[in-house]
């Protein structure tokens, strides 16, 4: 029984002579095999380098927004902490001006759940009133 065989023929320019290669069909299989693991491999290795990198931009826009939040909360902290200490002054002198006017101040405790509804004080109330 032969074994089939492919036969390339290479025919130079000229006077070259004719070249003839002859391959086993076996041969040219585990070839073919080995040259499209080896494609397989570079096209594997190349889409991981893809994601790998894509991954990579991706962490450092994240960290540069991560910095740019960060500091926009820094900036909201202060300015909160400003408006804090700004309405207890104003809290501070509305509670002068009360004692001024002969008006008892508003409790800490009644601030703390709001002021109004029944049972408030109102200015006719009071005795100077």
């Amino acid at each position: 029984m032969s074994e089939d065989r492919w036969t390339l023929l290479v025919m130079g320019g000229g006077d070259a002579p004719v070249r003839q290669y002859s391959v086993s069909r076996a041969t040219v299989r585990a070839w073919a095999a080995a040259l499209s693991s080896v494609v397989l491999l570079v096209l594997g290795l190349s889409g991981a380098l893809l994601v790998e990198g894509d991954a990579r931009l991706e962490a450092e826009r994240l960290a540069r927004e991560n910095e740019v939040l960060t500091s926009e909360l820094a900036t909201m902290r202060d300015r909160v902490g400003s408006l804090e200490s700004r309405v207890g002054s104003l809290s501070e002198e509305g509670n002068r001006f009360l004692t001024l006017a002969g008006i008892e101040p508003i409790d800490s405790e009644v601030l703390d759940v709001g002021v109004g509804g029944p049972g408030t004080n109102t200015p006719e109330s009071h005795p100077l009133w």
